[in-house]
């Protein structure tokens, strides 16, 4: 049980959480040495910012405090001393070493007397501190000075409650017209909350604004009891038409120079940024991977910055990352995923696994039929493979066992997201249905199928094509090439739908930026388009000629995939059919997509 005091202080961070005040957030971790944030401390070790790392680690135990504690201590400065020096100076093996540091200190960090009771955050409802904040202002506000007496006893707006200078802060979840259950409205467990908020318990898409290009479920306003709130921000859609109005370059490929793209061979089929990017990873249609770096003398940071342009790595093996490809190329899906200095990666063939060190491939396995469409890597050493007989196989690469097969869908595995919060495994498939899987035991439990809210019926084309979970890890996003939807997981409830213009159809990709405020959706008309993530309001579009050199050589140019940098949440990378891969960026005159700085 915890104390009144403690339980307050959860409540805080809880909040803290769930509005972005990140660094207020950390601050009050080390000073209240109540909760231990393992992801954070994480962030900073795989970044190699080692002196933040261990001020962090500081605030809850000393190096002399027992011998957890000092071996913690000294394996983080040994790694910083190799790094400085330069012992570990290829590609990869840095961050390989910084995963492999950190997976040792996770051990201890768990078996350290100091820090066990710290690592598990509460159970505790969505925004419970604003919820007993204007409980005790029901109470209190009607004996201010400026105030009438409640009579109704409705709930009390908040506009005049006295606000702290330094603590300025226009919350937008406040509204004038909450409904009597107070501002979460019917919902209990607070799904819809206006804001969106930015970590683990956010709640996002489901202001009742009406965006231009959205549809939203009928009982919206019925539902959340709310009125729009004036914006602080008033969005004008910006139309980026050529490469000055924003920050944008081509990473360079030789090998696609002038080629004459006539089946689309060289086409960018998959695209990720390292977990720091500090490199980006296409998979063409011809099984081929290229890695582009940024690594070097001018960027000893190896970030993906606008100013620094990359180069596409080459090992002195000369060797080149290809895919076994199978019988029938023209349809094989590709997929492909990190883990560590490793690429697990298919192509209608065998997986293979690559070193990105050196491009040797170390194996290939599980030989089709039938054939791997997608597949992830799930806590416990465990790799999750979606099949395109529509199974699922939960498979131990160590121990070369599989654990589990799902059943559940009736057509191939489009797409599979884990949801670290909610420890459910989420998959999509060419027969638009979603499912839960809890890995406990690995039961289903849930599903729903796509539908067009605008019919109420499935859509024609039934393949959902990708799914990505928002950063606070309880929202889906899932794309089908006519509209995107957002469900909240488990349970899969509806959120919101939104539907491109006919013009812009068919969607080839859409993906949450690294904050979650942003959705980047690429369309094949050309365009990317940049939607806020709570309004739907489209806030930027980035034409083809913006970024992209038109050319009488290519059939049909346009972006199919769209990757976002995973710490930079305005910069973007596009993968396009003639195999050239662009990133783009807003101007520094901007602070975001579409929005320009406050003394513009």
């Amino acid at each position: 049980m915890l104390s009144l005091q403690e339980e307050l202080v959860y409540l805080i961070l809880q909040f803290l959480d769930e509005e972005g005040f990140e660094e207020t957030l950390h601050k009050l971790e080390q000073e209240t040495k109540i909760f231990f944030n393992i992801n954070y401390f994480r962030e900073y070790m795989i970044s190699a910012e080692w002196d933040k790392a261990e001020e962090y680690l500081s605030a809850f135990t000393k190096m002399d405090d027992n011998t957890y504690s000092m071996k913690m201590f000294s394996e983080m400065r040994k790694q910083n001393h190799l790094e400085v020096v330069g012992r570990q100076n290829k590609l990869m093996s840095e961050y390989a070493g910084r995963t492999c540091i950190f997976d040792a200190l996770e051990v201890l960090i768990k078996e350290n007397p100091i820090l066990q009771d710290k690592l598990k955050f509460p159970s505790m409802d969505k925004s419970r501190l604003l919820k007993l904040v204007r409980q005790l202002m029901d109470w209190w506000v009607p004996y201010c000075v400026n105030s009438k007496p409640n009579a109704n006893n409705d709930i009390i707006p908040l506009e005049d409650f006295p606000t702290v200078p330094y603590l300025l802060h226009a919350p937008s979840f406040v509204t004038n017209d909450s409904s009597p259950e107070g501002i979460s409205g019917p919902s209990s467990d607070g799904v819809r909350e206006y804001s969106c908020m930015k970590s683990n318990d956010s709640s996002c898409c489901t202001d009742v604004n009406q965006s231009r290009e959205s549809s939203r479920l009928a009982d919206a306003n019925s539902l959340l009891g709310l009125k729009p709130i004036e914006k602080s921000v008033i969005w004008k859609l910006q139309q980026i038409n050529e490469p000055s109005e924003c920050r944008t370059f081509m990473l360079p490929d030789n090998s696609v120079e002038g080629k004459v793209y006539l089946e689309n061979i060289l086409k960018v089929v998959q695209l990720i940024y390292s977990y720091t990017g500090d490199f980006v990873l296409a998979l063409a249609q011809n099984a081929i991977h290229k890695l582009w770096t940024w690594r070097s003398d001018k960027c000893f940071s190896g970030k993906a910055i606008a100013n620094v342009e990359p180069h596409l790595y080459q090992p002195p093996s000369e060797l080149i990352m290809i895919n076994e490809i199978g019988a029938h190329s023209k349809n094989a899906v590709s997929c492909c995923a990190l883990k560590g200095s490793y690429l697990f990666s298919a192509s209608g063939g065998k997986i293979s696994i690559f070193s990105l060190e050196t491009f040797e491939t170390l194996t290939t396995f599980a030989n089709p039929p039938p054939t791997a469409t997608y597949f992830i890597f799930l806590p416990q050493d465990l790799f999750a493979i979606g099949l395109d007989d529509s199974s699922i196989l939960i498979h131990c690469p160590y121990t070369k066992m599989t654990k589990a097969k799902l059943e559940g869908h009736q057509n191939r595995i489009t797409c599979l997201e884990f949801s670290y919060k909610l420890n459910v495994l989420v998959s999509s498939g060419a027969d638009a249905q979603l499912c839960v899987w809890d890995v406990n035991g690995w039961k289903k439990l849930c599903s729903k199928l796509l539908q067009n809210l605008h019919v109420g019926l499935v859509p024609e084309t039934p393949v959902v094509n990708h799914i990505q979970f928002h950063p606070d890890q309880v929202h889906l996003l899932a794309v089908h090439e006519r509209q995107i939807d957002v469900y909240k997981a488990p349970t899969l409830d509806h959120m919101v739908q939104l539907v491109p213009k006919e013009v812009d159809l068919p969607i080839t990709f859409a993906t949450y930026s690294s904050d979650g405020k942003a959705i980047y959706v690429s369309c094949k008309s050309g365009c990317v388009k940049v939607f806020a993530t709570k309004t739907l309001e489209l806030r930027c579009q980035i034409n083809l000629t913006a970024y992209a050199q038109l050319s009488s050589t290519s059939l049909e140019l346009y972006p199919l995939v769209v990757a976002a940098h995973p710490s930079e949440p305005n910069q973007i990378a596009v993968g396009l059919t003639n195999g050239r891969v662009h990133i783009l960026e807003p101007l520094q005159s901007e602070v975001e997509w579409g929005m320009l700085r406050p003394d513009r």
